[in-house]
């Protein structure tokens, strides 16, 4: 079998990707709306997957196609855009438009689960330096609700308009949110509202 050229390769990754997800095939169209060209430059991808022995496909039968060298999958071509959000007020939805402030591309492979609700956000001070966590990083957060101990949350307290990165802690009588960082003092609060767990955090140099 031929090698793959690096765009066939993302092409099959995304090929993989969408199945997965879907549960169906991916179109033509599909493939050119995710990489921004035509659905003749698609056709030709395909055509030239299909030669090299990756993939099967009926002709002029609609999502027909099946890969066949799943050995060939580069499961890092595939990414998956996280909502960046300026600032999480009370009483809108998490991710919406009034919330969000851009999207960041993150690598799948990165991710716990494709099926999980994703969001970012920029870190503000040195709360959590002690845990490489520093100002201006950007934290990526699968969207939850409910965390166990030991586990960096993005979480509210009461009717404040903003949010904070601690470490989770849920003790008899009320939730400690605990920094990393001994110049800090840790939260204790009954009125908390756990929004997410922190996945990972990049930084720009």
């Amino acid at each position: 079998m031929k090698g793959l050229t690096k765009r066939q390769s993302e092409v099959l990754s995304f090929l993989y990707e969408f199945k997965q997800e879907k549960g169906y095939s991916a179109s033509y169209r599909d493939i050119a709306r995710h990489f921004g060209f035509s659905t003749k430059a698609a056709f030709d991808h395909m055509k030239a997957l299909q030669k090299k022995g990756a993939i099967s496909s009926e002709d002029n039968v609609s999502r027909s196609n099946s890969i066949i060298a799943t050995d060939l999958v580069d499961s890092d071509a595939f990414t998956i855009s996280v909502p960046i959000l300026g600032r999480v007020a009370a009483g809108l939805p998490l991710i919406c438009e009034e919330n969000k402030d851009g999207e960041v591309a993150i690598p799948a492979s990165l991710l716990r689960s494709r099926n999980a609700t994703y969001f970012a956000m920029k870190v503000k001070g040195e709360s959590m330096i002690e845990l490489g966590i520093m100002d201006g990083d950007l934290a990526i957060l699968e969207q939850c609700e409910t965390a166990e101990n030991g586990e960096i949350v993005m979480a509210s307290l009461g009717d404040y308009d903003g949010v904070t990165l601690k470490k989770f802690y849920l003790h008899p009588g009320n939730i400690e949110l605990r920094p990393a960082n001994p110049a800090f003092n840790p939260l204790f609060t009954r009125d908390c509202k756990v929004l997410g767990k922190l996945v990972l955090s990049l930084r720009s140099y």
